[in-house]
């Protein structure tokens, strides 16, 4: 039942409702249009009807539902049914009072920096709407500019240069496994969502001038309180360069760090495991473990060997079968590497 909290009965929740949908042997009340897609409410509820009564079921309906960030409060109210009343069992029927959350908001952040004296300016503008095609869509977005001046003195000469840098970040997630599989049989801690996202960075730098796109293709789940889940099937990262000073470019010429400032893609696919047990309100210590597995690039490899395709060494010209040297896609080199990493 969708209640307005504003409008109580001597029980506490409201009792009047505008509408009724009776969908799958369930029953929603609601006022004007059901703000949320009946399909994704049932997904969430854990005590079908019939079953016998589970505690542990009804704590993951109360898990699923806020994991939605759909609702301000979730009550579930289990009341015995007199009719069905006899010596050896009885029948409870469920009903579950949701509040909705205010769909969309923004915010907007100022902030002054101070590089080595060097002053400037960024900004933030911040907008999410929770509930976007009615499903328990997440849509958040996210606006970044900033700039800052830079003085560089050399052989006794001061030039300044401005710094700036601008960029946004799109991401849309939603209750449940793209793929078709029935999360109640997971038994997972709450419910697990899917989610893309896109974002695009500008910097122009005095040293260079390049930009970053990403895209992010994955899912997110929780298995206990204390586990996390994170697996992109897709994590994709290019970099362009526009322009580059080569007295930079000479100076990290040395440096494992000159791969950023060269184009490259990287196309990966990657695996994080989380354990946190803290809970202040229990006990000052706790544990954490992280762990993370990655692989990256060998598929495009495995592609471009089988069929054929030029390779090129790392000076650009073209690898000979002595020397295979490395691939690339849309004229662009790819990284190709397996990668893992604890905490």
């Amino acid at each position: 039942s969708i209640y307005n909290p504003d409008k109580k009965s001597s029980s506490g929740l409201i009792r009047e409702y505008s509408d009724t949908t009776i969908w799958d042997n369930y029953t929603f009340y609601h006022n004007g249009k059901l703000p949320l897609n009946k399909n994704v409410l049932i997904k969430t509820i854990e005590n079908f009807p019939g079953e016998l009564y589970n505690k542990t079921e009804e704590e993951r309906l109360y898990n699923n539902l806020f994991s939605l960030r759909q609702f301000k409060y979730v009550n579930i109210l289990f009341q015995e049914n007199k009719g069905y009343e006899d010596s050896v069992k009885g029948y409870l029927t469920g009903k579950i009072y949701l509040t909705m959350q205010v769909k969309q908001n923004y915010s907007i952040d100022i902030e002054g920096t101070n590089t080595s004296g060097n002053l400037g300016i960024a900004g933030n503008l911040n907008y999410q709407h929770r509930n976007l095609f009615g499903g328990a869509q997440i849509f958040d977005f996210k606006l970044r500019g900033a700039t800052e001046r830079q003085v560089s003195i050399s052989g006794g000469n001061s030039s300044i240069y401005n710094m700036n840098e601008i960029g946004g970040e799109a991401k849309l997630s939603f209750p449940g496994f793209i793929f078709p599989v029935d999360e109640h049989k997971l038994k997972l801690y709450s419910m697990p969502f899917t989610y893309f996202s896109m974002a695009y960075n500008y910097q122009d730098r005095q040293n260079y001038t390049r930009t970053i796109v990403n895209a992010t293709f994955g899912y997110q789940w929780k298995s206990t309180s204390n586990i996390n889940h994170y697996f992109n099937l897709l994590d994709l990262n290019a970099v362009r360069i526009f322009r580059f000073d080569s007295t930079f470019f000479n100076s990290i010429q040395d440096l494992y760090i000159k791969y950023s400032y060269t184009n490259h893609i990287v196309s990966a696919t990657n695996y994080s495991f989380i354990y946190n047990d803290q809970d202040l309100k229990k006990k000052p210590g706790y544990n954490y473990l992280r762990v993370n597995l990655e692989a990256a690039g060998n598929t495009l490899w495995l592609y471009n060997r089988i069929s054929g395709q030029q390779s090129f060494n790392l000076d650009g010209t073209e690898a000979t079968s002595e020397n295979p040297g490395y691939y690339k896609i849309f004229d662009t080199r790819f990284a190709q590497y397996l990668k893992g990493d604890v905490e």
